[in-house]
């Protein structure tokens, strides 16, 4: 006989324990029509009450069944109706959103749900209910374990994840199919689960079933609790990890983080975590994250001689600038010209920081603090600030003329550096190489009556002297 108060009761002490919700919230039930995600809406309708948060349901049709499709959406608008429970329903192409994006079907359909769910969930204290359950670990485990993953790939499904919750994560199938029969609730079978060009739907009908039979069923459950144990093994990891990558950063800005090289390229299995939180800081995707490409980008960073860009995932690339390694989605590059006034610092394109310029009385200390603010005879001339291009000659202060490109490249700026740069005019004229050198030509002497002061400033320009300050360059 099937105890339904149990499991239910159970379900309940689960989700306090994980803090699926508080009162007041939200609860967004991503309904299927399939048997999961009907019992989780019963469940959650049992508990909304008792626990005063609010339930709705969301129901994506994806297009990819035709008929059977609209028989779904049918049956979940029938249902929520019957419950008096509020319901979403989206439509979506996920075959044309496929060829669109270059993605599987699955991997599409996955991104479309994240983005509706983002988009229903934006509101205050509001989470969406997925129906994940315990079957669903066994299968991941095994569909990863055969990838050859790591230890994240074999850690449990998480019960709460952001806006994302799974309130019947611990229930095995068996026990839904025995409430929802004896409850007399009907729900719908996804003729896709039977195709075995899949290769989880491969996993659930005969690898599965092959362990159970030729193991025992004690086995598959050992599955579920050795993939719970690597979820904690998982965590430590995590917060280890988080302090030695604190201790590893050496600056960052939006683009672009700056490591230590000793702290980040001690092994291949550190440095892949490390690498994991810089993309995920820098937003990109860990679709091709593997032990394998990690392995070649390792190799490559300590091998590699000064400034060799080595191509990661996404866009983003490494480059091992002497004792500092710089992980970046894009090569930063100062397009625009800009004029700059004394009332407002210039805004730099790309994230590049700001320059301002004041005028100020002849100091007695004609020297600069630091490489990001030049002192400059000034003649009220009109002040821009532009990007490099070719055939400029530039003469340092206390050198002789030469092309921009030669002086740059004598003070030893990195390649990754160069054209983000911003070159200063005076009218015509180049006068500062910010962060690099003011021109000869605007020299302070005994008769400089006004005196402009510059100042670049900003994420960008910090880590530049710290990178380069560790690499021992002198900027």
């Amino acid at each position: 006989m099937v105890n339904e108060k149990g499991i239910l009761n159970n379900l309940e002490y689960w989700a306090i324990d994980n803090k699926l919700w508080e009162e007041n919230t939200t609860v967004i039930a991503a309904v299927s029509g399939g048997c999961d995600s009907v019992f989780m809406l019963m469940a959650l309708r049992e508990l909304a009450l008792k626990h005063k948060f609010s339930l709705q349901a969301i129901h994506i049709n994806h297009g990819l069944r035709d008929a059977e499709s609209d028989g779904d959406e049918l049956f979940v608008q029938n249902l929520c109706k019957q419950w008096a429970i509020p319901l979403y329903i989206e439509h979506v192409d996920v075959k044309k959103s496929a060829k669109e994006w270059g993605f599987g079907i699955e991997e599409t359909a996955r991104k479309i749900r994240r983005q509706i769910f983002s988009e229903i969930s934006s509101k205050d204290n509001t989470v969406i209910a997925l129906a994940h359950i315990a079957d669903d670990v066994v299968e991941t485990f095994l569909f990863n374990l055969m990838r050859g993953t790591g230890v994240r790939g074999l850690s449990a499904i998480v019960p709460k994840d952001g806006i994302i919750i799974r309130p019947i994560l611990p229930l095995w199938k068996k026990q839904i199919y025995e409430v929802l029969s004896a409850q007399d609730i009907d729900w719908r079978e996804d003729s896709s689960n039977l195709d075995m060009q899949y290769s989880r739907n491969r996993i659930r009908h005969e690898l599965i079933p092959f362990i159970e039979s030729h193991f025992g069923r004690d086995n598959v459950e050992q599955i579920e609790s050795a993939s719970q144990m690597l979820r904690q093994t998982n965590t430590s990891l995590d917060h280890c990890t988080k302090m030695l990558y604190d201790k590893a950063l050496l600056d960052k800005c939006p683009g672009m983080i700056a490591f230590r090289a000793e702290n980040i390229l001690t092994d291949p299995f550190s440095f892949g975590e490390f690498l994991r939180m810089a993309l995920s800081q820098l937003d990109i995707g860990l679709k091709d994250f593997s032990r394998k490409s990690v392995d070649r980008v390792y190799e490559k960073l300590v091998e590699s001689g000064h400034e060799k860009k080595i191509t990661l995932y996404g866009g983003a690339f490494a480059v091992r600038i002497g004792n500092s390694v710089i992980i970046t989605d894009n090569e930063p590059v100062l397009s625009s010209v800009i004029p700059i006034d004394f009332n407002n610092p210039a805004v730099l394109d790309g994230g590049l920081g700001t320059i301002s310029a004041k005028t100020i009385p002849k100091p007695d200390v004609l020297k600069s603090a630091d490489n990001f603010t030049a002192l400059l005879a000034y003649n009220d001339e009109r002040i821009t600030v532009q990007s490099h291009t070719s055939g400029i000659d530039f003469q340092p202060l206390g050198g002789v003329s030469m092309s921009l490109a030669s002086f740059i490249k004598k003070r030893r700026i990195p390649g990754l550096f160069r054209k983000a740069l911003p070159l200063v005019f005076l009218d015509k004229k180049l006068a500062w190489v910010a962060g690099a050198g003011i021109s000869e030509q605007y020299k302070i002497t005994n008769d400089t009556e006004k005196v402009l002061r510059l100042s670049w400033k900003g994420d960008f320009p910090k880590v530049v002297t710290i990178a380069m300050s560790y690499a021992k360059l002198q900027i």
